[in-house]
């Protein structure tokens, strides 16, 4: 069985590398329509559309290009690299709107920045050239 390390993940908004990023999570959805008939035990269903939607938590640094280009109902150009930038590694790519962003603080902690993207068309997966 093959392990990867989170470390190695890197996430960029338009080719900038999003500073002192700490995690990433992309979720993919399919929209369920439920196809049963009467006179039938159990239920069928079929897909109509897909979707997907990530979230990124970093520590907050107004000074960071790749931070900076997240805002509030922008379209982005997002990139995400579970095992880094190498030839023939994994990558997730596309467009999405920034739909949150949020930053939470406490007296005893580091001030934090977590976005969340809708995407708004198809989330290409494929491997760095």
């Amino acid at each position: 069985m093959a392990t990867y390390k989170g470390k190695d993940g890197v996430f960029r908004i338009g080719g900038v590398v999003v500073g002192e990023c700490r995690s990433f999570e992309i979720t993919e959805s399919a929209n369920e329509v439920d196809t049963s008939r009467m006179g039938t035990d159990w239920t069928s269903g079929t897909s109509t559309q897909l979707s997907w939607k990530a979230s990124a938590e970093t520590w907050w640094d107004p000074t960071d290009s790749g931070q900076g280009a997240l805002v509030i109902g922008a379209v982005i150009a997002v990139e995400f690299y579970p095992r880094g930038v190498g030839a023939g590694l994994n990558r997730y790519t596309g467009n999405a709107l920034v739909t949150n962003i949020s930053r939470p603080q406490s007296f005893d902690g580091i001030v934090e920045a977590t976005v969340e993207v809708t995407g708004t068309g198809a989330l290409t997966k494929d491997l760095v050239p």
